[in-house]
């Protein structure tokens, strides 16, 4: 379920990126080069942001549209012991670490996917 968040979306999606990066657990900047590309390709930051429900306590999604929701991208953050499957027709294009060989998210990893 998507919850609509409002105009508060760039606020939201900085506070998951640094909460992620101040624990020390995920490393989104590494891979910030490709991601800056997919940011611009996809209008990140730009259009209506809402938050996935049901994905667990320890799973993080949302739902950024870009302008006119034209580009519908997936941000999915497993803070969580064990990995979380990708969502049924999302597909994965920026991720901060490796997926596992069945193309789940493992633990403490963040994945950008089109949807």
């Amino acid at each position: 379920a998507l919850v609509d968040h409002g105009p508060r979306h760039a606020e939201v999606a900085a506070l998951v990126v640094v909460r992620a990066e101040a624990s020390g657990r995920v490393r989104l900047l590494p891979r910030a080069q490709g991601g800056l590309h997919v940011r611009r390709e996809r209008e990140l930051g730009l259009g209506s942001l809402r938050e996935v429900e049901g994905l667990g306590e320890e799973v993080v999604g949302y739902v950024n549209t870009g302008l006119d929701d034209r580009y519908p991208t997936l941000l999915l953050l497993n803070l969580g012991a064990e990995p979380v499957p990708v969502p049924e027709g999302a597909l994965v294009i920026v991720a901060s670490g490796e997926l596992t060989e069945d193309g789940a998210v493992p633990t403490d990893t963040a994945v950008w996917a089109r949807i």
